[in-house]
Formats: structure tokens, C-alpha cells, sequence
């Protein structure tokens, strides 16, 4: 067996000789650089490289660059927002992917040195969160002689794109995956068959969102595999919330996504490469790797101090694996959990509303027990709900009779006749006592002003705890520097982030 073992690690270190580089196409679109999250990719690219051009072949596709493994990458993605629009990212695929020697490159079904992907039915969601359905397509490509990622079209009928149907079945049975999305919890219900399995898993702050999919393509060429990046969401184009984002490609079993678990072969072949990255590994893996790269490299040479040090690593991710990989559970990042008991809110709205009630508003929102102009410092007077989720503030602009804002009150299971979409609700029930600036429909709110789409909304957990003035509260979001904590952004994450 450690024969065995030995005999997997070098061949995995030979593989990683680089071979005689090929030039490459380096460019992406412009429209992505404040929108990578849809390429998936680990890597982006330098500034200079987010051009118009790179979206079609008769235009500028940038300068190429030399590539010693991998090939060159072809990604086209039909943009949700646009359908009628392809984006594109042309590069080194090892680059891009940061994995070295992919083993879906070449000899599919494609003619010539090329091996493409393509999935005319992915459903992804637009940067509103509406699921809409789009093209992707992957392509590598090798030639010795000029650059060859220079494809721009989706294949008209699939015939000169089919890789998708190579090796995509498991002991000849169509692969199951999981298709599900969870805020905070685990995620099993539901299935979907494709090539490959998928799982994401974003976090922002204390919280956390899990998606569970499947793909007729793979960006990284590798059939097991997970790969982690650091992630900008930008909400309403106007805050930008840093967050983590891990995703794992497979199809080694049926319903792989899981977990989260990667293939014992992916383990070896990634740590070979010194490619897995822990996002909170623990503190004694760090420092006992440390010491045994450091100690048995100073007695010995050459390969077998790498193979020893590999040994030991892999092993180390191993048993960590277990830990980290039981169930879904193990994604909980120590999440906050609201109490259940039962709570009152003040439940009360601007006098403003009532110019839209009767018309409009009547038929979504629960009533308010009062419609008072004190609702901005409720008192005594202000009528309350009982509540067992979270109480809510809300201040949005309107458009009366004049231009001006206007707050309500209540409980968060209370205010939509037709209740609120469920990741929403738990993105927002997450968290205690915290403002954030929010995109109406995303919190299916009537527009009461056409200017502007953003309100802000303040949940907490609590008998009457949304008593806060909110008028100041107001004040303190528009304060230059202000951090706003959205927790739709876990929605964003969820639906955006793969």
C-alpha cells in the first residue's frame, strides 16, 4: 500500500514539469470586472486585461501571454442580465484556475486539440435574484503555433461542443445531484442530473449560504475538485460587502454534493500541487506542517523530503477532512441562533402611507396599528404585535403629494400578505439589532418612489426592541464611511456567488 501510495505521488510530481509554453488570448469583459462571481474562477485577471474587445473575434482580443500547462481557456457566459449578451474570459486555464495539468483538456469528442463544455440550460440568477435560464460554454484548446482561444459563439446546434456527454455518467447511470439552497442550514431536498455535481458555500460575516447544483461544464478541467476565493458583492451598485466563497465540482458517486467531499485522488493530486487552502484551518495544522517541512527538509534532499512532507500533509487534510466534511453542519460558522419565544413589536406606520393605502398598499402589507406621524419615536401610545420571528423598522422614500420619507413598523412575519420569500426572511432574521441598506425588490416592497430602490431596514430580537429613533438611525447610515451590514447579502451569495 505505501508502495502504491509512493508510486501516485511521483507521477503526480512528474506530471508537474511544465512543458513547451503555448501563447494564449488574456482578456475578459469589461462588464465582468465588477461581476467576476459569475466566472466561478479563483483568479482574476490585471486590470489592463477587462476590455471591450475580448467579446469577439473580429475585434482586439488583447495581447496573449505565454502558458506552460493547461492550455488555453475559452469561457463564454450569457449574461442574466442581458440574454441577448455574451461575456468572455480568455486565458491561461492553469492562471485562471491556479490547478496545473487538467484532465479534461483534450481528446473528447471535439476535432482537433480542444475539449469543450457546453450547458445551454444553466439556471442562474439575475442580479435581482430572478432565476433565469443561460448558456455556458468551456473550451480548452492547445496549438503550438498561435493562440486558439479565440471562440465567440455558442454552438448552434452542439454538434462542434459535446464534450458535455463524455464520461458524464456514473457505472453507466446518469448522474443524481442534489439541487437545493439553504441560508444557515443544511440543503438535501431535490435533484437535477447533469455532467457534474455542484456545491457552493459563501460566507459574509457570521453567517453563511449553502447551494447545491449540477453542470454540463467545469471551468477547472478536473473532475474532483474545490477551490476557495475571497468575493465583492456590490449591492445596488452602491455597497460593496467582502465575503468567502467555496465551491467543489465532482462526479465520482451518485448525489456527491453532499457534503463537500472531494475524491481521495482530488486530495492527492491537489495537495501534490499545494493547491487546497483551508479557509479556518486549525491553528496546530499550521504549525506542526511548519515544523516537519522545516525539519525534514533540513536532513534531507530531493524528491523524497517533497514526498515525505506531501505524505504528511495529505494526511493532516485528511483528518481534518472528516472533520470539516461530516455533513452540512460543519458549515455553521458558529452561526447566531435567534430565540423562539414570543416577542411584542410596535406595529405603526407614517401618516404618508395612507395616500397609498386604500389604492395600493392594502392589498400587500398587513395593516399597522396605528398611522401616525410618531411612529419615528413611538411611545406608549403606539399599538404592538405579538411576534415569534423578528420586529422590523423600515424608513423609504415616497412620493405623495411631495417627495419625503416615511418609516413602519412591525413584526418581519407581518408585514407581506403573501409572506416573504424564505431565504430573504432568514437572511434578515440572522442577525440582531443591525441597519442595512436594502434593495426593495429583493424584500418584495411596493416602489412608492421611482428615484430611488433602496431602503433601509433595521431588524433586532426582543420585547419592543425596535423602538430605536429613527430619525438618528437614518442619520448614522448616511454618514460618509458608514459600514451598512446587509444581510441580503447572504441572499446575494446564495444566488449570485457560485
Amino acid at each position: 500500500m505505501i508502495l502504491i501510495f509512493f508510486s501516485v505521488l511521483i507521477t503526480l510530481t512528474a506530471a508537474q514539469v511544465p512543458g513547451s509554453s503555448i501563447s494564449c488570448y488574456q482578456c475578459a469583459s469589461a462588464e465582468l470586472k465588477s461581476r467576476w462571481y459569475l466566472t466561478m474562477l479563483p483568479q482574476t485577471l490585471p486590470e489592463d486585461a477587462f476590455i471591450v474587445g475580448c467579446n469577439s473575434s473580429s475585434g482586439a482580443l488583447g495581447k496573449t501571454v505565454s502558458c506552460n500547462n493547461g492550455g488555453c481557456l475559452t469561457y463564454l457566459i450569457q449574461d442574466p442580465d442581458r440574454l441577448d449578451f455574451t461575456l468572455s474570459v480568455r486565458g491561461c486555464q492553469s492562471s485562471l484556475t491556479l490547478f496545473q495539468n487538467p484532465n479534461n483538456i483534450y481528446g473528447g469528442n471535439a476535432i482537433g486539440n480542444r475539449y469543450c463544455e457546453y450547458d445551454g440550460n444553466f439556471v442562474r440568477p439575475n442580479s435581482i435574484g430572478q432565476d433565469v435560464q443561460t448558456k455556458v460554454l468551456v473550451e480548452r484548446c492547445f496549438n503550438n503555433s498561435m493562440a486558439c482561444n479565440n471562440r465567440d459563439t455558442f454552438p448552434s446546434n452542439g454538434n462542434d461542443c459535446v464534450d458535455s456527454s463524455t464520461n458524464n455518467t456514473v457505472g453507466n447511470a446518469p448522474l443524481s445531484c442534489y439541487n437545493c439552497q439553504k441560508v444557515n442550514g443544511k440543503c438535501s431536498s431535490g435533484r437535477c442530473s447533469k455532467k457534474y455535481c455542484v456545491k457552493s458555500v459563501g460566507k459574509v460575516q457570521n453567517a453563511y449560504s449553502i447551494r447545491k447544483f449540477c453542470a454540463d461544464f467545469n471551468p477547472f478541467g478536473i473532475n474532483e475538485v474545490c477551490s476557495g476565493r475571497e468575493l465583492s458583492v456590490t449591492l445596488s451598485n452602491i455597497n460593496t460587502i467582502d465575503g468567502h466563497s467555496d465551491i467543489c465540482f465532482c462526479k465520482d458517486r451518485q448525489n456527491c454534493n453532499s457534503a463537500g467531499k472531494v475524491g481521495l485522488f482530488s486530495v492527492f493530486l491537489v495537495m501534490a500541487i499545494k493547491q487546497i487552502q483551508i479557509k479556518e484551518e486549525p491553528s496546530w495544522v499550521s504549525r506542526l506542517a511548519a515544523l516537519v517541512k522545516c525539519h525534514e527538509c533540513n536532513v534531507m534532499r530531493g524528491l523524497h523530503c517533497h514526498l515525505i512532507v506531501t505524505l504528511f500533509l495529505v494526511i493532516l487534510e485528511l483528518v481534518y477532512a472528516f472533520r470539516r466534511n461530516a455533513d452540512d453542519s460543519s458549515f455553521d460558522y458558529n452561526m447566531q441562533v435567534m430565540p423562539s419565544a414570543s416577542n411584542l413589536c410596535y406595529s405603526c406606520a407614517s401618516n404618508a402611507y395612507l395616500y397609498f393605502w386604500n389604492q395600493l398598499l392594502m392589498h400587500h402589507y398587513f395593516p399597522p396599528k396605528n398611522f401616525t406621524d410618531q411612529c419615528w419615536h413611538p411611545d406608549v401610545d403606539i399599538g404592538t404585535v405579538p411576534c415569534n420571528s423578528a420586529c422590523f423598522t423600515i424608513v423609504e422614500e415616497v412620493y405623495a403629494h411631495v417627495s419625503g420619507q416615511a418609516v413602519m413598523r412591525g413584526c418581519v412575519d407581518r408585514l407581506l400578505l403573501f409572506g416573504m420569500d424564505i431565504d430573504v426572511k432568514e437572511a434578515i432574521i440572522s442577525y440582531e439589532e443591525v441597519c442595512r441598506s436594502m434593495d426593495r425588490q429583493l424584500l418584495q416592497l411596493v416602489p412608492l418612489h421611482q428615484d430611488n430602490p433602496l431602503v433601509m431596514m433595521c431588524t433586532c430580537v426582543g420585547r419592543l426592541c425596535n423602538s430605536n429613533d429613527a430619525e438618528n438611525v437614518l442619520s448614522s447610515v448616511s454618514v460618509p464611511g458608514f459600514t451598512v451590514i446587509p444581510s441580503a447579502i447572504l441572499l446575494i451569495f446564495l444566488r449570485l456567488a457560485y
